[in-house]
């Protein structure tokens, strides 16, 4: 069975040689039983956004391929993917975890993208022509990555990848995205602005002001395991000198090193995972906001309800009454 988006832009699926990508087969689990998996937005000429929101039931496999296909900035808010690329240069495999943001073109390639069961996936992703950044290039430009830079400028090699952590700025206006709550007008007007906004964000990664070295081998499988210690203990974490003396590096290294590859601070994306789970218990409609807030390790409803409207752009309570509505069910008289 054919994996489908929902596509806000137009009633016709897009032509198989206009750069988007295209989804081949899906095997497990089925669009039916995932829900509405996934909704492409023509934003603009040149500019489509992808958000995938959305718990599957069994591991769902995805086969794809691509003609040429544009830059894509990715950003995972939550949830493991895998992607397996076959392309000109030979094959890529990548492993996007929550806060993965990932900027990579893959032309002329096929390949597969992986999701577990009973986990909610929460991914928006860009899909950006060439023909966006005209208007902007110049001898002048900020970028200070001269590798994109070329892919920009459209003298690039056969493909690109770039793999990195989302900013807390991402974080916040991936969640509104997700999060929406116009219609109509100012809906279309809302989504273009936050997808601009995520292009203006991605490209502040690689001006000269943001540019971080990138840490060793060694220190980002340091971080892998202070990142395993957080997450295994999300109600009690170990203190950060705890992890830093666990892992086998000076506290400060280990926030530096945690930063560059995550984009945020240790504790800063222990607190992001613990609102994540909040997201989850909300939509599951089964405890209150102030359940909730105990549960994800919160000292009180308030403080919740204060960081959850920051993170996602819109209320806790908002959300659960949205999420009760739709499982609301009515009986007609008889």
């Amino acid at each position: 069975m054919d994996a489908r988006l929902e596509d806000d832009g137009a009633k016709n699926p897009p032509k198989q040689d206009d750069g988007t990508l295209k989804t081949t087969k899906m095997r497990g689990d089925t669009p039916e039983a995932v829900g509405s998996w996934a909704r492409q937005i023509d934003v603009r000429p040149g500019l489509k956004l992808i958000l995938a929101d959305f718990i599957a039931r069994e591991p769902v496999r995805i086969e794809f391929e691509t003609d040429l296909v544009p830059f894509e900035f990715s950003f995972h808010a939550s949830g493991q993917a895998r992607y397996t690329v076959a392309h000109h240069d030979g094959e890529s495999r990548i492993a996007a975890r929550p806060g993965a943001n990932v900027v990579c073109a893959f032309p002329r390639s096929h390949g597969v993208m992986e999701f577990p069961a009973h986990v909610p996936i929460r991914v928006a992703a860009l899909h950006v022509e060439l023909s966006l950044f005209d208007r902007y290039l110049s001898e002048q430009t900020d970028i200070h990555a001269p590798e994109l830079l070329e892919h920009l400028r459209g003298s690039g090699g056969n493909h690109y990848y770039q793999p990195n952590g989302m900013t807390p700025a991402m974080h916040v206006v991936v969640g509104q995205l997700l999060a929406c709550p116009y219609h109509g007008l100012t809906r279309s007007i809302f989504v273009e602005s936050k997808a601009l906004e995520l292009v203006a964000l991605q490209m502040a990664r690689f001006s000269g002001n943001n540019c971080r070295p990138t840490p060793s081998r060694a220190d980002r499988e340091r971080v892998r395991l202070a990142r395993e210690m957080l997450l295994q203990n999300l109600h009690d974490p170990p203190s950060l000198f705890e992890i830093a003396r666990a892992v086998g590096m000076a506290h400060t290294s280990l926030n530096k090193a945690f930063k560059a590859v995550h984009g945020t601070t240790l504790f800063e994306y222990l607190r992001r995972q613990r609102l994540e789970q909040g997201w989850l218990l909300i939509h599951e409609g089964e405890m209150n906001i102030t359940e909730i807030a105990y549960a994800t390790g919160f000292s009180s409803p308030s403080h919740f309800a204060r960081s959850f409207l920051a993170h996602f752009g819109v209320q806790p309570s908002a959300c659960l009454k949205e999420v009760l509505s739709r499982k609301t069910i009515f009986c007609p008289d008889v």
